[in-house]
This record gives C-alpha cells, structure tokens and sequence, in this order.
C-alpha cells in the first residue's frame, strides 16, 4: 500500500494552476498516485467513495472557515493523513486546524521535498499513534483476562 513508507493515494484539492501541476507531475514522478479535485466542495464526496491515504488541501485567504473543514473531511475519512497548503501565514487559523485534526499546515509557496516530507512525518506520526492505541488495547486486554 505505501511506496517507499510515503502514502500512495493522494487527492490533491485546488485551483488548477501552474504551480498546482507542478506538484502533481513531482508527486507523480515520486510513486504518489495523485487524484485532482477543483476545491474542498468537489472533494468531500470523493472521499466517501476513494480510498485515498492523504489530502493536500490548498486554503485561499478567503477560506474564513477552514476549521470546519477540516473536522467535516476528518469525520468522513477519519485516517486521513490531511497537510493544508495555506496561500497566507495565519497563525490562529493554523492552530484551530491542527486542534481539528489536521496533520500539518503549510504556508508560503513550498517546494515538492517539503510536501512529501510533510507527508511522510504525517504518515509516521499516524501510525505511531495507531500503535500506540493497539499497544493499550492488548494490555487492557491483557489486565481483563488476569483479573
């Protein structure tokens, strides 16, 4: 399922520019299948159906509601790896979007290393915490069946 440790199936959510095709012809070339959708609207039922390993989700300046977002895409596709790619250094909304769930919030115009690198720690801290839910689980497990 990951290639090189880094989650395969990405949906890559935003405006179609230059900037955006570069990034999906380097994720590309980088083994990242990359699935496209025009904004977060076209998006949210593509994650009902999809089984994606992670989202990058480009934020305008004017996405005032960012948070809810980012819990609605979660509530859907709780497993999500979710990275932002924010066109603006907004300090309070990247906090309420990491509280909501959201793996990192990237801003300014960031290389194809830095977003797979965002990706790859994402994936690993994930997968970290989903150990760590297992590991509790068997002791708890472990202290039921002692008792």
């Amino acid at each position: 399922m990951y290639a090189s440790g880094l989650p395969t199936r990405v949906l890559l959510a935003g405006e179609e520019t230059p900037t955006a095709h570069d990034l999906r012809d380097q994720l590309q070339r980088q083994g990242f299948e990359i699935v496209r959708a025009a904004n977060a609207s076209e998006a949210l039922p593509m994650l009902a159906r999809l089984k994606l390993d992670a989202m990058l989700l480009e934020l305008a300046s004017t996405d005032a509601f960012a948070p809810e977002l980012v819990s609605e895409i979660l509530r859907i596709e709780p497993k999500l790896v979710l990275v932002l790619l924010a066109d603006r250094n907004d300090a309070r909304t990247a906090v309420l979007c990491l509280q909501a769930g959201a793996a990192d919030y990237l801003t300014g115009a960031n290389d194809p290393g830095t977003i797979i690198r965002a990706l790859q720690v994402a994936r690993e801290r994930r997968a970290a915490r989903t150990a760590e839910h297992l590991a509790a689980r068997a002791v708890r497990e472990e202290m039921a069946h002692m008792a």
